[in-house]
């Protein structure tokens, strides 16, 4: 009976571990929350959740382990221009995304 229960935890979290595009939709949909509660502009909000998006789409690592997977942006780039920022690196699991870092 328990390897019937560790078999069915097994596949619903392997059709529940997100993608690369599920990860970079999450990413711009915080992005635009946090801005949009620190009292920024949709239309800012919406521009720096597009360029997130669009920076996280060509620099993320996604390593699969089958049932979760784990995400990680360098963020050296924009330490290079001075900014404040650390890497993210966050686990995947049961669609959603828990912060490592």
């Amino acid at each position: 009976m328990k390897y019937v229960v560790i078999l069915l935890i097994s596949a619903v979290m392997f059709f529940s571990n997100p993608s690369k595009v599920e990860f970079t939709s999450f990413l711009a949909s915080h992005i635009r929350t946090e801005m949009q509660k620190k009292g920024e502009t949709q239309e800012l909000s919406n521009f720096s959740a597009g360029l997130a998006s669009l920076y996280a789409k060509n620099n993320l690592v996604r390593t699969n382990y089958v049932i979760a997977s784990t995400y990680f942006i360098d963020m050296s780039t924009f330490r290079d221009f001075g900014a404040d920022v650390d890497d993210i690196f966050m686990l995947g699991i049961f669609n959603n995304f828990v912060p490592l870092k």
